[in-house]
């Protein structure tokens, strides 16, 4: 993709058929469809020209998260402003599908919401799960529904949204700085890489803690 006036891409996407979907620092988000590329800023209807993550839904359309509110872009590329009381005015952080199909959001406050078809579903605050400052979150792909959750302080937990995470499981905790600093920053798409390689792990010890909970 070409003509980009900003050098600071903080999200880059690629369908399946090969187009890419690049969210940028301050010049909103660029779009390629069936061979036209597409840019969206402020003028065309974001709240925010600063993009934090972009994500795509099973029927074709782009998930903008910004510093305010989400905005979605539809296969004809018309955008709209997802207007929700739970997203209207916050920080996105990040933005991920499930493998049930739901998009699934972060707010700077460390809330959790689920989205379908434009609409939020669902909002879960961080602190009443008990787990503050999340700063990411990875849905399992293997367990539709199940998800990891990085927090600023380097707590990693894997566990539901149904149940109010009460059942989840709180990864060890490690001394190492170089580990500590990895995880502080796990809204990083490479440090998605790094809950994804603790996902066995943390998949039986899970299943132990629930066994020993019963």
């Amino acid at each position: 993709m070409s003509g980009l006036p900003t050098s600071e891409a903080n999200s880059i996407v690629e369908t399946s058929e090969g187009f890419l979907r690049i969210g940028t620092n301050d010049s909103g988000v660029y779009v390629q469809h069936q061979g036209r590329e597409w840019h969206f800023g402020k003028k065309e209807g974001l709240k925010s020209a600063s993009v934090r993550s972009i994500e795509e839904d099973e029927s074709g359309n782009v998930y903008v998260a910004t510093t305010h509110g989400i905005a979605l872009v539809d296969q004809s590329m018309h955008l709209r402003t997802v207007d929700e009381p739970q997203v209207n005015e916050e920080y996105i952080r990040m933005l991920r599908r499930g493998a049930d199909g739901l998009i699934y959001g972060l707010t700077q406050e460390g809330n959790i919401f689920t989205m379908k078809d434009g609409a939020v579903t669902a909002n879960y605050e961080g602190s009443k799960m008990g787990i503050r400052d999340i700063h990411a979150i990875y849905p399992d792909p293997q367990n539709p529904g199940y998800l990891y959750l990085g927090t600023q302080h380097s707590g990693l937990y894997y566990g539901t949204l149904s149940d109010g995470m009460r059942t989840a499981a709180e990864a060890p905790r490690t001394s190492t700085t170089s580990t500590r600093s990895k995880t502080k920053n796990l809204n990083k798409p490479i440090d998605n890489f790094i809950l994804s390689m603790y996902y066995m792990y943390y998949k039986e010890q899970y299943k132990q803690d629930n066994k020993c909970a019963m």
